[in-house]
């Protein structure tokens, strides 16, 4: 028995005249393309399956964003703020970039020289 999702996708006309043209652009990020496909074709009432298949991804990801555009509509979409501490470290600024080349950060995120580097910033 085929799987339907309790969550039926409904375009009001403004929300496709937004929704299309972002599919097609280039220069959006994959991520937010692929979102966009995803609700574009389940308005069109295919099953999160078939959406998965043609999108080359998993059918629970096509299944949460579903419900959160569901739920939530155009802002459902967007990128929320994650838990955590955040991938890589904010650089401070020191000097110039010869300078800058000669500290790195340790994995507790303290910053110490990198001797090494102070060998090539000198030069010969």
């Amino acid at each position: 028995m085929p799987r339907t999702s309790p969550s039926i996708i409904r375009l009001s006309s403004s929300e496709a005249a937004e929704l299309i043209p972002r599919a097609a652009k280039y220069t959006l990020a994959y991520f937010q393309a692929q979102r966009v496909k995803m609700i574009l074709l389940a308005a069109k009432g295919w099953s999160n399956g078939d959406i998965a298949k043609r999108l080359a991804t998993r059918r629970h990801v096509v299944s949460m964003w579903r419900k959160r555009f569901f739920t939530e509509r155009l802002a459902g979409l967007e990128e929320r703020d994650r838990p955590g501490r955040p991938r890589h470290p904010q650089l401070p600024a020191i000097g110039t970039p010869s300078e800058s080349a000669c500290w790195i950060f340790n994995t507790t995120g303290n910053r110490q020289r990198n001797l090494s580097n102070e060998v090539h910033a000198a030069g010969p």
